[in-house]
């Protein structure tokens, strides 16, 4: 069986990326609002959100068309042994 590679736009990709970040996150918040209160939670909020960008744009920038997914990229930048 021969296998099909296709390279993903960068829309799906950041898609892919704040899906597997914020998932089980993002399940967490009503507690965490009614728990902490509006103001500490917006806050927390705001910093998730800028590292989740950070995140996201420190994998795009360093994506290449030659790496498969993100394993891919994280093992050639960081080395085999991570």
């Amino acid at each position: 069986m021969s296998q099909v590679i296709r390279n993903h736009s960068s829309f799906e990709t950041i898609s892919a990326i704040l899906n597997s970040m914020l998932g089980g996150a993002l399940l967490t918040f009503p507690v965490l609002f009614r728990n902490a209160g509006i103001i500490t939670s917006t806050i927390i909020l705001f910093v998730s959100a800028i590292i989740s960008f950070i995140t996201c744009r420190i994998y795009t920038f360093h994506a290449i068309d030659a790496d498969k997914d993100v394993e891919a990229t994280i093992r050639r930048i960081l080395g085999a042994k991570w």
